[in-house]
């Protein structure tokens, strides 16, 4: 459908949002996968990677991030086993902490809905790693053509 909207009868309260696609269900879900630069980690392998793309070929791309990143977090068991706040280092010491998913304990989960991945990006990414004691992000961007798997180590 172009037009919707979703209901959570499952909270507290009763949660809804509209949600306009101005794409065709085809047109969202006619998208190509680029994970050449993807490699299978703790928490995050295959059979992770097969469900993300399965509940795009269902939802289709152009959604809000928050529905997809919310659905993910859901997969990993909620809110409460997946976010976690990390340390971010300099020199050593704790200078700050960040709310970060994780899909194992040492390895991030970064979801992004990019239609022109900012060049600075991954280094960004790669940076925030070095400032951390997590192995790996595993990092999925949606955009509204492709699906992006990349790992930064």
């Amino acid at each position: 459908m172009e037009r919707g909207k979703l209901v959570n009868f499952r909270g507290e309260a009763i949660e809804h949002e509209f949600v306009n696609a101005s794409a065709t269900h085809a047109e969202r879900t006619a998208f190509t996968l680029d994970d050449g630069q993807w490699q299978a980690t703790d928490g995050f392998g295959e059979d992770r990677k097969a469900l993300v793309q399965d509940m795009l070929r269902d939802w289709g791309t152009g959604l809000a991030r928050s529905l997809y990143e919310e659905a993910i977090i859901h997969f990993y068991g909620g809110p409460e086993r997946v976010l976690s706040d990390t340390a971010v280092s300099l020199d050593n010491s704790a200078v700050a902490w960040q709310s970060v998913a994780l899909c194992a304990e040492r390895v991030a989960l970064k979801l992004t809905t990019f239609d022109h991945v900012p060049v600075t990006y991954p280094s960004a990414l790669t940076r925030f790693l070095g400032a951390t004691t997590l192995e790996a992000i595993q990092w999925i961007n949606i955009s509204r053509d492709q699906l992006s798997f990349t790992t930064i180590r």
